[in-house]
């Protein structure tokens, strides 16, 4: 059961032991993402984690997501418009990343950093919901993947999709992305 907390923009997924069980999958994005369905169904219905999921609109501290640790993340949804640019990041694929990247972590520390072990599986998942839609796979550990800070400031991430990359132009004073390209790989 998704259970809104009032005030701060985020939602606790708890489910409480008066709550009626889902009696179809949480997610129906095809055939692809039965396994998508399966994790988010056991994160909701799993009374032992604590997963909250804070939103915002234009932190300049969260790009897309953001692990904060402890079952704890934080999904900017001004961003989600702007990061979802054809073969790049999609909504969905970026909501799912952000909350099985929660749900891996709650057993951290809140304020841990980010492992690639939880990042990784993740992207897995990411990527099962990307094969729905048709999507590139994103490559998780890509040498290309990273973050440059630029001559002037801005910081530009890099983000692999098999087939495309895309580059996130982040404004090093504000936080606030500038700009996006997705671009072929030759």
């Amino acid at each position: 059961m998704i259970q809104p907390r009032c005030g701060n923009g985020s939602f606790q997924y708890r489910r409480s032991k008066h709550s009626p069980r889902p009696s179809s999958p949480i997610l129906k994005l095809g055939d692809y993402t039965t396994r998508v369905s399966s994790r988010i169904k056991t994160i909701i219905e799993d009374s032992s984690a604590d997963i909250r999921i804070a939103s915002s609109n234009g932190d300049p501290a969260v790009v897309g997501g953001r692990f904060d640790g402890g079952g704890h993340q934080t999904i900017d949804f001004d961003d989600l418009d702007e990061l979802d640019q054809g073969k790049g990041f999609t909504k969905e694929s970026i909501v799912i990343h952000e909350t099985v990247e929660a749900y891996e972590g709650r057993n951290t520390t809140r304020g841990t950093p980010l492992t690639p072990p939880l990042h990784i599986t993740a992207i897995d998942y990411e990527n099962d919901v990307r094969i729905s839609q048709w999507k590139p796979l994103r490559v998780a550990n890509s040498p290309v993947e990273g973050f440059v800070q630029e001559a002037n400031g801005d910081i530009t991430a890099t983000v692999d999709f098999t087939t495309h990359v895309a580059r996130i132009t982040i404004d090093g004073r504000t936080g606030d992305i500038k700009k996006v390209d997705v671009d072929r790989i030759p």
